[in-house]
């Protein structure tokens, strides 16, 4: 007795061809996961690398404003010293503090910093 199903009734030829056909959209789907997923990895690595410059940046400039304040300080001390009428025993303090006032300054211009 013979039944007939309906796996009898299909084209073998047919079904390979939904097969390949199948496998071939997978494969085409899974390779565009793939790059997408190479290409978000890469774009994250990018804004890695940029917000670690960025922060380093910015703590170098407000290093750099904090250390201004002192530049600022040191030049008070030498213009107050200049401008003072009285003995000058300070000299080799004052001579002192504009040297100070110079190697920062120069150090600060190295980097790009100006007062």
């Amino acid at each position: 007795m013979a039944t007939n199903t309906m796996d009898n009734d299909v084209d073998p030829a047919a079904t390979g061809e939904t097969k390949d056909s199948d496998l071939a959209s997978e494969n085409a789907s899974l390779r565009e996961r793939l790059m997408r997923a190479l290409a978000e990895t890469e774009n994250t690595r990018r804004q890695g690398e940029r917000r670690a410059e960025d922060a380093q940046q910015y703590a170098i400039t407000n290093f750099a404003r904090e250390l201004l304040q002192v530049v600022d300080n040191l030049r008070r001390a030498v213009e107050a010293s200049a401008t003072d009428a009285g003995p000058r025993k300070a000299d080799g303090l004052i001579e002192g503090v504009a040297a100070t006032d110079r190697i920062l300054t120069q150090i600060l211009n190295r980097f790009g910093v100006v007062n």
